[in-house]
């Protein structure tokens, strides 16, 4: 069948960009009436045409017209099936992923811009690095099949969201990634494409350079009304990606000689989503919330942290004021996974697991644990103590008034250093600060890029602060000042670093990051100086 001439620029961003059927339907009778009678390309597409003459059931029509004209990606809708609480759901499997990758060139997305015949090397210096770190491993393991090669095997991540749905309902969104990737905008401004072209680098990199659609492969959703109020189905979700992601791996694709094999290393998102997915029995919410009292049969040993026994009355998790806390030397022989033994998650019972420590398939983000957690709640908290000391008004003392002050210098500081923030002003609900006596304050900005540059617009107001008045002119002050400044420059270290950390990396990253920590110990949260020691003990390892 002849197909119609390729849609014209005009016509392409509509099928390209996200948008709903039903609008691409009526743009399509839009631009087909206003081009009758001419010779715009628009008047001899094929595709509009076609797409204009759907007049319901836009969701349903628009899909094959695009299949038929290449327009779409044609990887299967494969539906699960003898399952029963989640029967009929439809997914994207990963091996067929890997097939279409294969056909058509585009494993070097999997291998961090580096071409099949090249990347041998690459994975199994991944591999041996990676062994050093966690020897624990189930691919390190005795019980391995021979034929599987290091340099055959693709690191991959899982991870799972909530998204906004109907009426901004969560709609849960189920996917997976490659740890290799094309590192990121501040280290590497390039398009990951062109960098494909350039001469090859010999460090690895991390994923996060790139369109989502390019880096990250939907497996499948589900609505909030499917998985709410029904753990089941949830569960099951997860048992069935597990055997996805483990068929990437018993099976997985040959490919020039070789057969191709995905490792899941571990499920990435929030920790309120890992812990419903990992069948959690500790973690931030288990925390103890009073002193221990034996009578309470009821009461838990209050253990919060899903990697090791902080939490414990012998393991304090408040313990921040030292760099070799109780909890830390207790990490050692401490074996004991975040769930009942005999409750294992589905989809750690797939995937390779953690031998020795189970609880490390469930990966923390530092980022986003920063950006959007302690972050928002370190620079909140810094404001709203800043709003009489830094930020007095001459129209008086009422807050409403240092809030004013604040915004017009927030404003100003933006247009100085041409700043962008999604956060244009403050107020009490944004600071979390209804009033001084009840609540700690909390930023609830919903834009968690702002974050950082919250932090530098408190870290360059409080230097101007303590220069015209000194470092003794208010302690708390000047410890905003070293806290903003430590976790600024560790973190942007640590967004320009590569995969694999140089080995002068873990002095900054302690000295910068601990000094945070300790300076604003008060509002940074136990994981963080968890992950920060365990980073540390990480670099040192390779």
């Amino acid at each position: 069948m002849k197909k119609g001439p390729t849609p014209p620029r005009l016509w392409l961003p509509l099928l390209l960009n996200l948008v709903p059927c039903e609008r691409v339907v009526s743009y399509a009778k839009s631009a087909w009436a206003d081009a009758q009678g001419s010779q715009s390309a628009v008047a001899h597409c094929s595709v509009v045409k076609r797409v204009a003459t759907i007049n319901q059931h836009a969701e349903e029509h628009i899909h094959p017209i695009m299949a038929e004209f290449g327009l779409s990606l044609p990887i299967p809708i494969t539906i699960i099936s003898g399952n029963l609480f989640a029967e009929g759901i439809p997914r994207l499997k990963p091996i067929d992923f890997l097939h279409y990758m294969s056909e058509t060139g585009n494993l070097y997305r999997l291998l961090g811009g580096t071409s099949l015949d090249k990347s041998a090397a690459k994975l199994t210096e991944f591999w041996g690095n990676f062994q050093k770190i966690h020897p624990d491993f189930e691919l390190f393991s005795a019980d391995t099949p021979k034929e599987v090669q290091w340099s055959d095997c693709i690191p991959i991540y899982c991870h799972a969201d909530g998204g906004r749905g109907f009426k901004k309902s969560e709609y849960m969104v189920f996917n997976w990634s490659s740890a290799l990737g094309n590192g990121t905008g501040r280290a590497n401004r390039k398009d990951p494409d062109i960098r494909r072209f350039r001469k090859p680098s010999s460090k690895m990199q991390v994923n996060l350079l790139g369109h989502s659609y390019a880096t990250h492969f939907l497996w499948g959703t589900l609505s909030q009304k499917l998985h709410k109020d029904n753990e089941d189905c949830f569960q099951e979700m997860l048992l069935q990606f597990g055997a996805d992601l483990r068929e990437c791996f018993d099976t997985g694709i040959v490919v020039n000689g070789r057969r191709l094999r995905l490792v899941c290393l571990g499920m990435k998102g929030d920790l309120k989503l890992q812990a419903r997915a990992g069948k959690m029995t500790r973690w931030y919410s288990t925390t103890r919330k009073g002193p221990i009292n034996e009578k309470n049969t009821k009461q838990t040993k209050g253990l919060c942290c899903w990697l090791c026994p902080a939490g414990d009355v012998k393991y304090p998790f408040e313990e921040l004021h030292t760099e070799e806390p109780a909890w830390k030397k207790a990490m050692e022989t401490f074996t004991e996974p975040p769930w009942n033994t005999d409750d294992e998650p589905p989809i750690v019972s797939f995937c390779h697991r953690y031998l020795d420590r189970p609880g490390r398939f469930f990966l923390p983000d530092l980022f986003h644990i920063y950006l959007a957690g302690f972050g928002q709640d370190f620079a909140g908290s810094c404001l709203v103590y800043m709003l009489p000391v830094t930020f007095k008004s001459p129209l008086g003392d009422g807050v409403e008034a240092q809030l004013d002050t604040l915004n017009r210098s927030f404003k100003l500081w933006r247009k100085m250093f041409k700043v962008y923030t999604h956060t244009g002003s403050f107020n009490r609900n944004l600071l979390g600060f209804p009033d001084a006596t009840k609540v700690f304050p909390t930023g609830t900005w919903s834009k968690a890029s702002d974050t950082s540059k919250i932090i530098t617009f408190i870290q360059y107001i409080a230097e101007l602060f303590l220069e015209d008045n000194g470092a003794a002119s208010d302690k708390i002050l000047h410890y905003i000042h070293v806290a903003s400044t430590a976790i600024g420059v560790c973190m942007k270290t640590l967004y320009e670093a590569d995969l694999w950390i140089d080995s002068w990396f873990p002095i900054i990253f302690q000295n910068l990051g601990l000094a945070f920590s300790m300076g604003g110990q008060s509002l940074t949260p136990p994981n963080v100086y968890h992950l920060q020691l365990d980073m540390v003990v990480a670099c040192n390892s390779k």
